[in-house]
């Protein structure tokens, strides 16, 4: 069964709240995780419906994803207190998605370091290293500068 994960940051205020929510959303669902956000409830509601509501999904959650604004929100810090208080499983949504980045990275750059070597050809490899060695004067009979029988 997959980790629950609760999303929590700034909604009241913010006109862009849903788009930041979906791109965390997206992030912990492609990592796996069920996610719960408080974005899915209806408008009107008063506060405390709401904050019940999300008491119950960080209930619910294995974990919450605090998101870089919870705390310009008095609804996300109430929940981060929450949280603190019955010992849940918390993470910064910045901090993952960094180190996200940061593995990527390093998986990339292993890959690149684990591709096969590039095979030299050891005929031209041969001839490049005779040339080298003829321009060094090292085989001189073949550059007319050796010993004549005669």
């Amino acid at each position: 069964m997959a980790t629950k994960i609760y999303i929590a940051g700034k909604i009241t205020g913010d006109p862009d709240y849903k788009a930041k929510f979906e791109e965390a959303e997206n992030f912990y669902k492609k990592k796996g995780f069920t996610v719960l956000s408080p974005t899915w409830m209806p408008i009107g509601m008063q506060p405390a419906d709401y904050m019940r509501i999300c008491f119950a999904m960080i209930d619910t959650a294995d974990v919450v994803a605090f998101l870089p604004d919870f705390k310009q929100s008095a609804g996300a810090e109430v929940e981060h207190a929450y949280c603190r208080y019955i010992d849940k499983n918390i993470r910064h949504y910045e901090d993952d998605r960094k180190k996200a980045q940061c593995d990527a990275k390093i998986s990339a750059d292993l890959l690149m370091s684990m591709a096969a070597p590039v095979m030299l050809d050891p005929v031209e490899e041969s001839k490049k290293a005779i040339e080298k060695d003829l321009h060094k004067g090292l085989y001189p009979d073949f550059l007319g500068g050796g010993k004549q029988d005669g």
